[in-house]
């Protein structure tokens, strides 16, 4: 197995949402600290991780919830679309997957060493994965059967 080469990747902690490669999604931050991260990084042409966050709880007194990353995030390069007073509007463009291994900034924004993550493909020869899609195909089949009754319908939607 090739070393994989660690680098520096500011991290976007977002409840609820999963970014992933070849995907373009807009944005439009009003965060202070945010809009510093985005600008740093188009300035200097890095990438941002985009990472689901993990809720844990804190040990104020508050019991605010606070978020950690989740260790694989994706990763996009962000593209100026407009800054306003508004807020920073940007398109990230999704390029790959990151592993977090460990915090190296908190402050302004978080900064971890990350890896890349590459993609696992199936091997369409593995007699395994093609019984597996072979399966798919027949519960596909019977799903469209018995959901789209008429015929010309069937047919055009397969």
């Amino acid at each position: 197995m090739e070393k994989l080469e660690k680098y520096k990747l500011s991290v976007l902690i977002l409840p609820e949402m999963v970014f992933y490669a070849n995907i373009d999604v807009p944005f439009i931050f009003t965060d202070p600290q945010v809009k510093d991260m985005i600008r740093d990084c188009i300035k200097n042409d890095h990438p941002i991780g985009i990472s689901m966050a993990e809720p844990i709880q804190s040990v104020t007194k508050d019991h605010e919830t606070h978020h950690a990353p989740r260790q694989i995030c994706g990763v996009g390069m962000p593209i100026l679309l407009s800054d306003t007073a508004e807020g920073l509007k940007v398109l990230l463009r999704g390029i790959s997957r990151a592993k977090l291994l460990r915090v190296e900034q908190h402050l302004p924004y978080p900064v971890y060493i990350a890896e890349e993550y590459p993609d696992v493909r199936e091997d369409l020869e593995n007699p395994r994965v093609r019984y597996t899609f072979e399966e798919l195909r027949r519960i596909f089949n019977i799903w469209v059967n018995a959901t789209i009754t008429n015929g010309i319908d069937r047919e055009t939607f397969c």
